[in-house]
């Protein structure tokens, strides 16, 4: 497996892996190195990434995907994504449906982490759910990854806050943060925690200030929906406990996905309820341009007092003031 296509399987590791020999006699020449992927845990039924390499710099055709998804599913029903990756690293995908259609090209560590992601997923309807959705998010964001629910200026976020001078300097870090989830992510942003009951924690920062409550999703709850661990939801639990001890920011995490809250009623240039305003961002999608929003926004130097993250919310609402 040569390597580029490493970085993909290395995000499958957990994945049951094989050897896929029955590529199509006309394909031969062109595809190689062909790997299997099941989701662990699956049925017959499971998601599945069939990865190989792609001898080419032209993008593959429809109909070349085409016949590999139908002779690697044999007539089964099971979503499938073909993930055909050249010499120098640019992925095409295809699935995880027949009526897809060719998507790339794609940095391989992108596809890696959407894959990665969508392998994790509790079932195979979430997974393929989970790539079609980010793989649409690629084809139509400009800003893949990142949702803003009336929290900043999204044109700001877009246009102005890369010409910061801090936002270059932040992509190393970024960098090193975008494969990290849970609790150890919220190491990798700087803070000391301890846990708070059974499902929040309390974030605090170098001088033990109380800068954030956080919320660990399991893969099969919601944001804004009860579940078993939470009686209202998990985003109202966290919203709760920080108010009461007075702090300032909810982080909420799901997988891939993370959300900052304020609990500050007036915060957010478009505000809505106080569950609705929020930003996220997804680390399986979000790109090396708007990865720094990471840092910028969510570790524990930028929730400080005037820290990065009160920079951009004030330069946000002069930008909306401005358009006014």
């Amino acid at each position: 497996m040569f390597g580029s296509m490493k970085i993909i399987a290395t995000s499958l590791t957990e994945a049951t892996h094989f050897p896929w020999t029955e590529v199509p006699a006309e394909l031969g020449s062109r595809v190689a190195s062909a790997t299997g992927f099941v989701q662990p845990g699956s049925s017959n039924l499971s998601f599945q990434v069939l990865l190989a390499q792609w001898d080419s710099q032209v993008a593959p055709t429809k109909d070349i995907c085409k016949t590999l998804f139908r002779t690697y599913r044999s007539r089964q029903a099971f979503p499938l994504v073909v993930a055909l990756v050249n010499a120098s690293g640019s992925t095409y995908c295809y699935g995880p449906t027949e009526d897809g259609i060719v998507e790339g090209p794609f940095d391989e560590s992108q596809v890696a982490r959407i894959l990665g992601a969508a392998m994790a997923e509790a079932n195979p309807a979430l997974a393929r759910s989970l790539v079609m959705r980010y793989l649409d998010s690629l084809r139509t964001s400009a800003m893949p990854g990142i949702t803003n629910s009336g929290l900043f200026a999204s044109y700001y976020l877009r246009t102005s806050a890369p010409q910061r001078p801090d936002f270059e300097n932040a992509k190393s870090h970024a960098l090193a943060l975008v494969g990290e989830r849970g609790e150890t992510l919220i190491r990798a942003l700087g803070y000391h925690s301890h846990w708070e009951g059974s499902t929040t924690m309390i974030l605090t920062n170098n001088q033990d200030v109380s800068r954030a409550v956080a919320v660990l999703l399991d893969r099969n709850e919601s944001f804004a929906e009860s579940s078993p661990r939470f009686l209202t939801s998990p985003v109202a639990t966290g919203l709760a406990l920080a108010q009461a001890k007075e702090i300032p920011w909810m982080i909420a995490l799901r997988g891939s996905q993370i959300r900052l809250y304020s609990t500050k009623a007036s915060e957010g240039v478009g505000r809505k309820g106080q569950s609705e305003t929020y930003l996220e961002i997804d680390l399986a999608v979000v790109d090396d341009r708007y990865s720094p929003l990471l840092p910028l926004i969510f570790s524990a130097e930028a929730l400080a007092p005037s820290g990065t993250t009160e920079q951009l919310l004030k330069e946000s609402a002069r930008y909306a003031v401005g358009l006014g």
